[in-house]
């Protein structure tokens, strides 16, 4: 029948209206929860914190967090080493730490030393996208990635990042953010320690 006309003029735009209601009130609940468990996450982090001691175990910890908060396959912690003047892989997730043990990275050379002298966060939803960017190595199953400064004041004292989406999608802001507590939180350790 034609929809246009009559009842079902009527009804539509009412069904419509009462439909985009709950869709974005579903968008809602989903937000909240999300935050909700973003700040259980950072509140359960933030107690391991204080328990721990010794560089290994805490490095560990922060990579581990960031990696399982924002579902990622792989992921590292890169600490400055003053003595160096560069960064070194302090802690693995989801490869050996020993294949990259030896690497070092100068402040501002490549994606990590990059971000380290920057002092800002990078998300990269598709690196296929970004002019300038080398095409994925083999290890990587997806093109996004995350590189998060660890700032103590003013002061960058490493970075974490994170590769390859479990679910194959690209990283979102949310999961920037959520890695941004994660490095806020950690730097409170780091200087502790």
């Amino acid at each position: 029948g034609d929809w246009t006309a009559g009842r079902p003029a009527e009804w539509l735009p009412r069904f419509a209206s009462t439909a985009s209601i709950a869709i974005r009130l579903a968008a809602a609940r989903h937000t909240s929860r999300s935050n909700e468990l973003l700040a259980a996450t950072a509140h359960a982090f933030a107690r391991k914190l204080t328990q721990l001691s010794g560089d290994r175990t805490l490095y560990q910890c922060i990579v581990d967090t960031a990696a399982q908060m924002t579902d990622a396959r792989l992921a590292g912690l890169s600490m400055y080493q003053p003595q160096e003047g560069a960064l070194a892989m302090a802690a693995t997730y989801g490869y050996p730490s020993e294949s990259v043990g030896h690497v070092r990275i100068v402040p501002g050379s490549g994606i990590i030393g990059g971000v380290f002298a920057s002092k800002k966060p990078l998300l990269v939803r598709d690196t296929a996208r970004v002019p300038g960017l080398t095409p994925r190595s083999r290890r990587y199953q997806t093109g996004s990635f995350m590189a998060v400064p660890i700032m103590a004041n003013e002061n960058a004292l490493g970075v974490v990042t994170l590769a390859d989406r479990k679910d194959g999608r690209p990283f979102t802001r949310n999961n920037l953010t959520a890695v941004r507590i994660i490095s806020t939180l950690s730097s409170l350790a780091l200087v502790r320690e």
